[in-house]
């Protein structure tokens, strides 16, 4: 690939990174901060048989980062309180994710004595589902549910690591030209070969992980 062609592909992919993920704001670090504080003390109160304190931490840590999979442990800690209606609600909006184990939940449901399973099937209707009582994902840190921001910062970081040896090798190639017939340009020219192998790989490594960061972002805001 040629370094001009791999600096275009490295822009392109950089222009569209910025112009469709506008939408998608990661919490600052104090917030996450603060959410897994809440999260691990859900665990502690958990474990220790608190469940009312421990769904109200797994709550907090729901409000800062409206992460769809705290959901599934709140409706766990209700259903341990004793408190079946709200157990199901939680449930049900944690089922509005469309999670793998939703045959699971429901199962689950149907157990508390719910026998018709109804789940909302329009956005608005969603919308005040969630806000009656919205579900985590089995005690899982909340470290790893951002993932797809590290994806993003590694495949941007990646980006630009080719498109500045792209730059390098292409100004290399120009030195090699203005040398020719010495031995500096043999020099010159492997070294611009080397540099833009080097910015294919990161080039291509960069739009794998953007690939793979957008989907989880498209994913999560489809719901």
């Amino acid at each position: 690939m040629r370094p001009s062609m791999i600096c275009v592909i490295g822009l392109v992919l950089m222009s569209l990174l910025t112009s469709g993920l506008v939408f998608a704001k990661a919490p600052d670090q104090a917030t996450l901060d603060k959410a897994e504080t809440h999260f691990f003390d859900g665990v502690k109160h958990y474990r220790a048989n608190r469940f009312d304190d421990a769904a109200m931490s797994f709550q907090r840590a729901f409000t800062l980062t409206k992460d769809r999979t705290l959901l599934f442990n709140v409706a766990r800690c209700q259903e341990r309180t004793g408190d079946v209606d709200a157990a199901v609600a939680w449930y049900q909006s944690y089922l509005l994710t469309k999670p793998a184990d939703e045959t699971g939940v429901i199962h689950r449901i149907k157990q508390l004595g719910v026998k018709d399973v109804r789940l909302a099937s329009d956005r608005t209707e969603r919308r005040q589902v969630v806000r009656r009582g919205a579900a985590l994902e089995k005690l899982q840190p909340i470290g790893y549910r951002w993932m797809k921001w590290g994806l993003l910062g590694g495949g941007v970081a990646s980006v630009a690591v080719g498109i500045s040896l792209g730059v390098q090798s292409m100004d290399e190639s120009q030195k090699s030209k203005d040398a020719s017939g010495t031995i500096a340009a043999d020099q010159w020219s492997r070294q611009a070969e080397r540099n833009a192998f080097a910015a294919d790989i990161f080039v291509v490594t960069g739009a794998l992980a953007l690939g793979a960061a957008g989907y989880f972002f498209i994913s999560e805001a489809l719901g």
